[in-house]
């Protein structure tokens, strides 16, 4: 347990099948930077609202700072930095 509080914030990305978890999760965590502390995927779907040989893929993200209270500005905006980096590195959408 971090001495400040955290906060956790879900991402839901579409991408080609050929896509591989640890691609992305490695992506979330470098964009994240040092207050992204955890990354875990909990949903993968295929199904009639996501397009043929595409899937979804479902991430709980994790910020804390183990220095500060961070403020939701911070937070927000850097979820941001890694939607934008999803999309640029991986075509993927955002669902």
């Amino acid at each position: 347990l971090g001495r400040f509080p955290s906060a956790e914030r879900d991402l839901a990305v579409v991408v080609g099948e050929e896509v591989v978890a640890a691609d992305l999760e490695k992506t979330i965590m470098e964009t994240g930077g040092d207050i992204l502390t955890r990354c875990r995927l909990f949903d993968i779907y295929r199904g009639k609202q996501v397009p043929e040989n595409k899937k979804s893929m479902a991430y709980a993200l994790l910020y804390q700072s183990p220095e500060r209270t961070l403020t939701d500005e911070e937070i927000n905006a850097r979820h941001e930095e890694i939607k934008e980096k999803l999309i640029e590195r991986f075509n993927a959408e955002l669902r």
